[in-house]
């Protein structure tokens, strides 16, 4: 993805095959970090969210997606932008505990790099770091839509999922 248009459409394009191939009520994420550091809600703050693949992963936690793949490493602004998200997700008083996805049930996601990077502490800051002056606030959230019912989880996940 070159542009931020690139971003934007593709995260529409997975919200559409997740509510038409899936039969779900949105995208299964709760957030996602595009590569320009843009943070997309999903499903959001206290909605049940689809991406964990189990019921207690879904109900416990929520989801970040940084819209990678494969061996793509993500940008540093993804990183930031994951890191706010977690800071802002603490200050509402959610653990802030953090778990790949594989750690919900047998896949390969998130895939190496990124494993790397969380096992590095990568996606975890000192609470009100450096990165806050930079970082998109929650107000800031590019917001593509959201529907989502269920009862509010109590974390965040998928790049790793925080508690």
């Amino acid at each position: 993805m070159s542009a931020h248009d690139e971003c934007i459409a593709y995260w529409q394009r997975v919200r559409s095959f997740h509510m038409d191939q899936n039969g779900w009520v949105d995208i299964g994420y709760s957030f996602g970090a595009c590569p320009h550091g843009e943070l997309f809600t999903g499903r959001g703050l206290g909605h049940y969210q689809a991406a964990q693949g189990t019921t207690a992963g879904n109900s416990d936690y929520y989801s970040v997606t940084l819209m990678v793949g494969g061996l793509e490493v993500p940008s540093s602004r993804q990183i930031t932008a994951v890191r706010a998200l977690r800071d802002h997700l603490i200050d509402l008083g959610l653990s802030a505990e953090i778990r790949a996805h594989r750690e919900f049930f047998d896949t390969e996601c998130p895939g190496r790099v990124i494993d790397d990077l969380l096992r590095q502490g990568a996606f975890t800051s000192a609470h009100h770091s450096a990165f806050q002056a930079r970082s998109p606030r929650p107000q800031d959230f590019f917001d593509a839509g959201c529907g989502g019912a269920g009862r509010g989880p109590n974390g965040m996940g998928d790049a790793g999922s925080a508690r």
